[in-house]
């Protein structure tokens, strides 16, 4: 008669831990893991105000960033070099560039350094896809990591 009663008293017992213990499982949401940004990206598309460009896939050299584990970054276009340094906290970041070469260039690049300042946020879709988002989302740069971009299209000149 005791075993009984303590099975009855033990099912609600058991159900409620598995419910706080299924709380603790891993969610589906991307979490950014900044190690994961240390790599060189391939801008692949700008939006900005709800106007998406793809840029040239054709092109020799697209625009790229790299994140160093130091807190710097570089990239280039063509004969345009850039670096600068960033901060992270969370999924915020921040942008500083420091320094530019000034070869001509062609307008969507200019655009694209003169908005790397006003970058706030980095989402890591998956280890080969980065958003770089602005404070209140309206601008995004979507890159595409060296390797991936390297599979799917050409492989690049250093």
């Amino acid at each position: 008669m005791k075993h009984k009663n303590f099975t009855k008293l033990m099912i609600p017992v058991l159900l409620i831990v598995m419910a706080s213990f299924s709380g603790c499982s891993k969610s589906n949401d991307q979490s950014n893991n900044t190690s994961d940004l240390y790599k060189t990206w391939i801008l692949v598309k700008k939006e900005i105000n709800m106007i998406n460009t793809v840029l040239p896939e054709d092109d020799a050299y697209p625009i790229t960033l790299t994140f160093l584990p130091d807190n710097k970054f570089h990239g280039r276009h063509d004969a345009n070099t850039y670096e600068g340094t960033y901060i992270i906290q969370s999924d915020n970041i921040s942008l500083s560039v420091t320094s530019i070469t000034d070869v001509n260039d062609i307008e969507w690049y200019w655009d694209y350094i003169n908005q790397l300042s006003n970058v706030r946020k980095f989402v890591l879709k998956d280890v080969d896809n980065l958003q770089l988002l602005n404070e209140n989302n309206s601008n995004t740069f979507y890159f595409m990591s060296k390797n991936k971009f390297e599979e799917e299209y050409f492989e690049l000149e250093e």
